[in-house]
């Protein structure tokens, strides 16, 4: 099946089986006028691009046990801010009484835009008029989380004991502004407009809208910088980048809150896209028999169809009952162009990122003529393609496109993580996870959350303590200990997740429990995580994707050592005779671009899998400094939050402590590279102490029974008839572990053992221990405290392995 795509009108990408066939390229249909803003004045201004954003407070949870920082500053999308609820502003938006649409995330901002391109920045200051905190609070007692604490109030910097009752990270500086370093900023009828308030220059940044500052001005202002070359480029607000000892925040003053995000200058003639996406937004840009593209022809006999999309050759299609396109093989048929109609009477794209406006005109979204190009998404990921939803022109062979065997389809388009390295120093005893217990042991001290990657942390300590206090998806951990599970997402979920109700809240007074005792998991369906698109520090391709890192230092304080595993890129990306690196060292303020080698996702050999990146410095790494890139060998529609996938076959991952498990974002294809393969039907299952390793379903498609007094945790299972057909469900379900335990070593990890092997023994030098996954067992000796923190068993329940592997 070949794969094509077309843009502008209606750009769409349909893809069959993953075989690797030559893109055919449908001509544009033009529904999408030029942008008809004028060049800025004296600068060389190819396009202009619109970003119109806000600073906000924001409270920030970093994990799903509850660290955070409750006195967060950010930049966000005008489109993604609401009233906060409560409030009287009614639907306008008042300094000091909005917040993040509960729909997103708090992630740093990201603004897109290609060399050449202007990006015009209108700025509105939105953080409360005073800073925030808790009356009453003071060194000793600092004041709580917003969510769960009193409440936030507006306190005046009038005396030392009201700075000591601010949230940590609010400064008594509320001006704001943008900043962006290392970019061309343009005048403004003669006056620099950079973002700051330096010497006997003009001040460019704002107070909060609807106060008065005798020195500057309130509320609104304006940016406009030049991309002149590809890079990341880190944005702050100049506002206030020190603190002292009577000005509120951390060290760096307003960054140290959260306040930054960072532009990326795409090659010119890039487009871009989003990459992860809930199940909602791929139907979305599903191509629907109802409502087909002007000039796209669709003839069915039933539910076969042959799709003609512009001048493309036909092909062969599957219409489903409400319309939705799919291929013989079930992938659906997208629209790269697709628009939606939003509630307010606008619309908007699905997944161009930047695009003109719109509005409904005869219930059909049209473009508003003579717009100009709009920001719609500031995320983190992004698919970046050439011109018309197509590869970059094969013609251009100057960097970033010239010949590399290293690098090799460089024309080709790739898929962009940006990762901004931050400390979150201001993090108290108070707002880590398990307050009562940081407060109480030294041994943890270095072991919370100080360091994060895009407002994410999941320190060693937090986790060990969820062990210790039986609670979280590591609640129920038979045997883990110390260092060997904090990182593994089998045993306590994927880096960074958020939930509705943190475990870590709870003001306990001891971590260890009375021995003997046996570890129990406790299934809940009362919770959930959040934010399906984007649940964890875990950034999504498929396996052969290229893939291109922007690593950003927007920290204030200290080096770190950005660090990738089982992927490389050159020091010098466009020189095949450049070293090869897997580490960078990155200072406060500095960028890096780091283009993966052979094709970037999976490596040389398609490792399918995860590959964990983080600070190298081990103090930072285990204060949370970590996150992972997970490379999918089959195709991923994402989750389908109506359906209960302990029930239906509904993509989930299994998890520890939630029965309904983790969302899986649904993870946009590249446009002109052939799909992933679909992947088998799955559902995870709650499995217990006598679970014999079986992870096929029966005839009926039901999970096992499982005791709930005795449960181990979660395990993915396949439909029979799947298995039978020899469809793989995809990475991580062909893996026999169980959510909420350690996992299992690989197959054949273990060489062989020469020797004589008496009977019990197995035949392969692996300790004594076979490969194998923990079922249950009882502690023995559990101790929490500054001088002894040991943990041993006594008994263990455990399912042993095959070393050469399991059927699935």
């Amino acid at each position: 099946m070949a794969t094509f795509s077309h843009a502008a009108g209606a750009a769409t990408l349909l893809a069959g089986l993953c075989v690797a066939l030559t893109a055919m390229a449908a001509q544009p249909r033009s529904t999408t006028p030029a942008p008809t803003r004028p060049a800025a004045a004296g600068a060389a201004c190819e396009r202009t691009i619109d970003a119109d954003l806000v600073a906000l407070d924001q409270p920030i949870f970093l994990n799903r046990l509850g660290s955070s920082l409750p006195g967060g500053m950010i930049y966000a999308l005008r489109r993604d801010v609401v009233p906060t609820p409560g409030t009287t502003a009614g639907p306008a938006l008042v300094a000091g009484q909005v917040q993040l649409d509960p729909h997103h995330r708090p992630r740093p901002l990201v603004l897109r835009v290609r060399v050449g391109d202007c990006l015009h920045i209108k700025f509105e200051n939105l953080l409360a008029p005073l800073p925030l905190g808790a009356v009453g609070s003071s060194p000793t007692n600092p004041p709580s989380p917003p969510p769960f604490g009193t409440g936030p109030t507006q306190i005046a910097c009038t005396s030392a004991a009201n700075v000591n009752s601010l949230y940590p990270e609010q400064t008594c500086t509320r001006a704001a502004g943008v900043h962006i370093y290392g970019m061309d900023e343009l005048a403004a009828g003669g006056t620099l407009v950079d973002g700051s308030f330096v010497g006997s220059n003009a001040p460019s940044i704002v107070a909060p809208s609807g106060s008065t500052s005798p020195v500057l001005p309130s509320g609104t202002i304006e940016y406009t910088v030049r991309a002149g070359a590809e890079g990341v480029f880190l944005m702050y607000s100049a506002g206030t980048d020190v603190t002292t000892g009577n000005s509120g925040g951390g060290l760096g003053g307003q960054l140290s809150a959260g306040l930054f995000g960072s532009v990326v200058v795409e090659p010119r003639g890039a487009e871009w896209y989003r990459s992860q996406i809930t199940k909602t937004d791929l139907d979305a840009a599903t191509l629907n028999a109802n409502a087909l593209p002007a000039g796209d022809k669709l003839a069915c006999n039933g539910a076969t169809c042959t799709l003609t999309a512009g001048k493309a050759s036909p092909v062969q299609v599957t219409r489903a009952a409400d319309g939705a396109l799919s291929t013989a093989d079930g992938h659906p048929v997208l629209n790269y162009a697709a628009i939606r109609p939003l509630a307010d009477g606008t619309c908007a794209p699905v997944l161009r990122m930047v695009d003109v406006a719109y509005q409904v005109k005869g219930g059909i979204c049209t473009p508003l003529l003579g717009s100009p190009l709009v920001t719609y998404y500031g995320e983190l990921t992004a698919a970046i393609t050439g011109p018309n939803a197509g590869a970059f022109p094969a013609a251009d062979q100057a960097p970033p496109f010239n010949p590399n065997a290293v690098e090799p389809n460089r024309h080709e388009p790739y898929r962009e993580f940006v990762e901004h390295y931050h400390d979150i120093l201001t993090v108290s005893n108070n707002d880590q996870a398990f307050p009562g217990l940081y407060s109480a042991n030294p041994v943890l001290g270095n072991g919370g959350e100080a360091f994060a990657i895009n407002y994410g942390a999941d320190g060693i300590g937090s986790e060990i303590l969820a062990n210790r206090v039986g609670t979280g998806p590591e609640g129920g951990c038979v045997d883990c200990r110390f260092e060997e599970f904090f990182l593994s997402a089998w045993a306590v979920g994927d880096p960074a997740e958020l939930v509705g109700k943190p475990d870590g809240l709870a003001n306990l007074s001891a971590a260890s429990r009375p021995v003997p005792y046996a570890p129990k998991t406790v299934l809940r369906a009362d919770d959930a995580v959040k934010y399906p698109d984007d649940p964890s520090n875990v950034y999504h391709s498929y396996i052969g994707d290229r893939v291109v890192f922007r690593i950003v230092h927007a920290g204030q304080l200290v080096t770190h050592l950005h660090h990738l595993h089982a992927h490389q890129w050159l020091h010098s990306r466009d020189n095949d005779e450049s070293t090869y690196l897997d580490s960078q060292l990155i200072s406060p303020g500095s960028t890096y671009t780091q283009e993966i080698d052979y094709d970037g996702s999976g490596n040389r050999n398609r490792t399918v899998g995860d590959a964990i990146f983080h600070c190298h410095f081990y103090p930072h790494f285990a204060a949370g400094m970590w996150g992972m890139w997970r490379s999918h060998d089959v195709f991923e529609p994402g989750t389908d939050l109506s359906k209960d996938p302990t029930k239906d076959f509904a993509r989930a991952l299994p998890d520890g402590e939630l029965l309904k498990g983790t969302p899986i974002p649904a993870l946009v294809p590249l446009p002109t590279i052939a799909m992933a393969p679909m992947p088998a039907h799955t559902k995870i299952c709650p499995v217990d102490h006598s679970w014999n390793g079986n992870q096929v379903l029966g005839a009926d498609g039901a999970c096992p029974p499982a005791d709930p007094a005795s449960l181990s945790g979660e395990a993915s299972f396949i439909a029979a008839a799947d298995f039978q057909a020899g469809l793989s469900p995809g990475y991580p379900f062909f893996l026999p572990g169980i959510a909420g335990q350690r996992a299992p070593h690989p197959p054949m990890s273990y060489p062989a053992d020469d020797a004589p092997v008496t009977s019990g023994q197995t035949a392969t030098l692996d300790g004594g221990l076979a490969r194998h996954v923990a079922l249950a067992g009882e502690v023995s000796n559990d101790h929490s405290n500054a001088w002894d923190f040991s943990k041993d068993l006594d008994k263990l329940v455990a399912l042993q392995l095959p070393e050469q592997g399991t059927p699935l």
